[in-house]
């Protein structure tokens, strides 16, 4: 795929629901695609439309708003670059979430990685690991993943697994690891779920 267009599942101004930056107003562009396959993805990858960089923008423009985050699926399965270069030229904040399997080409202001069990992570520094917990994950694969990435700060999120959120399980769990980890773990949960908000 060329570097200046993507496939945009869809983009929508709501409130970042999880992690560091809960509550914030945001632009997401939720790009389609993903090179893993989680059972709780809720992305419809073969809904999506092609669009170049400059169509994009114009959208994300119509929003009162002046952050944006790229999202998916994996954006970083394309070249970010010329998108994130056009919407740093019209002055927007540019979060990144990904799963860090892949290298990040674009210019961003803050980075959350969320890596799935038994992936291999690039080996880079960033905003935010948020792990997402069921209720298999053991302690050994969260340290695991966090070892293979530096963080400013560190989450566990519960997934939704038969309807239910395994809230206690997580917040255990996080006990266990603040007791012998050096790097401090917090829950975070996903918010806009339990308010009804996109």
């Amino acid at each position: 795929m060329l570097p200046n267009i993507y496939p945009v599942n869809e983009i929508f101004q709501s409130i970042q629901g999880e992690g560091f930056n809960l509550g914030k107003q945001v632009v997401f562009i939720r790009l389609s695609g993903c090179n893993l396959k989680c059972s709780w993805c809720d992305t419809d990858h073969l809904k999506h439309k092609i669009m170049i960089v400059s169509d994009i923008c114009t959208q994300v423009d119509k929003y009162n708003c002046s952050n944006v985050l790229i999202t998916g699926g994996e954006p970083c399965l394309y070249n970010l670059n010329s998108l994130t270069l056009e919407l740093k030229k019209r002055g927007y904040w540019i979060g990144l979430e990904t799963n860090g399997t892949l290298p990040i080409k674009g210019l961003f202001d803050y980075i959350s990685v969320s890596p799935k069990n038994d992936t291999e992570l690039c080996n880079f520094s960033v905003n935010e690991v948020r792990i997402a917990v069921g209720t298999e994950t053991t302690n050994q694969q969260v340290i695991d993943m966090v070892e293979q990435i530096t963080a400013e700060n560190y989450y566990l999120s519960p997934i939704e697994q038969a309807g239910v959120f395994n809230y206690l399980g997580v917040i255990k769990l996080i006990g266990e690891l603040n007791k012998c980890q050096t790097k401090s773990f917090r829950l975070s949960i996903q918010m806009h779920k339990l308010a009804g908000i996109k």
